[in-house]
């Protein structure tokens, strides 16, 4: 794992309670019924809400890099991006089991819990609609109701290649979840199945674990998938 570095920080940009429900209202269908159409509806309905889903995330990244930044950044430009994939509050999914569920302290109780579903990298328009298609649809269709956050940073550092940066802080990320979350060798969040590539950086800048802080004074709710959801969705697609 690089270590921190803080000659060069990492602005992350967080995109707040983004609704796959919404997405699909806008663009003309109800979700809540999508079992209820047809095939080729449902084809349509998951087409047209994808589009919508990325106008939107497209749309709050600009208006969100121009209150961090004072410039509207575009999301489709951001080639060499880190992103991660989080449920909005108040829900948190439970990865471990531990000593500490009776608690009445709230840190000790959600130990073992983070509310992130899956940490990646690259170019990041491209990449979230490959998730789309791939399984974010059906996950997001899964949890009904629940919004979700993204966090995008746009790593640069003059002593590194972007390429290697932002391979750098996606590892870092998915190796420090795996021991301090899972605590599994192969503990990655829910959609990663591997802990991409260690580029051999001494530094990936100050604030690269940042998605990794957790909320806890705003979760209400800690869930966790069944076998039977892990056996329907996980086994699908090809995500790393």
């Amino acid at each position: 794992m690089a270590k921190r570095d803080k000659n060069f920080d990492l602005d992350w940009v967080t995109l707040k309670n983004i609704s796959l429900a919404t997405a699909a209202r806008e663009a003309g269908f109800d979700l809540a019924v999508y079992k209820d159409y047809s095939e080729n509806t449902q084809n349509e309905l998951r087409k047209r809400t994808i589009r919508k889903a990325l106008y939107n995330l497209e749309y709050e990244y600009e208006e969100a890099s121009e209150a961090e930044f004072g410039k509207a950044l575009a999301l489709s430009e951001l080639a060499y991006g880190v992103y991660v994939i989080r449920l909005s509050n108040p829900f948190t999914i439970r990865y471990r089991y531990h000593d500490n569920l009776d608690s009445k302290k709230r840190k000790q109780k959600l130990e073992g819990t983070s509310q992130i579903v899956y940490i990646g990298k690259g170019n990041v328009l491209k990449r979230l609609e490959s998730h789309f298609h791939d399984k974010l649809f059906d996950f997001m269709l899964s949890l009904s109701g629940a919004n979700f956050d993204f966090q995008i940073v746009r790593p640069y550092s003059p002593h590194y290649s972007q390429d290697h940066l932002h391979t750098q802080i996606e590892h870092d990320l998915l190796l420090e979840f795996s021991e301090t979350v899972s605590r599994s060798d192969r503990g990655w969040p829910l959609l990663n199945k591997n802990a991409g590539t260690d580029a051999r950086l001494e530094n990936c800048g100050n604030k690269w674990n940042y998605p990794l802080r957790r909320d806890i004074m705003n979760i209400e709710w800690a869930i966790e998938p069944t076998e039977k959801w892990k056996k329907t969705y996980l086994l699908k697609g090809t995500d790393n």
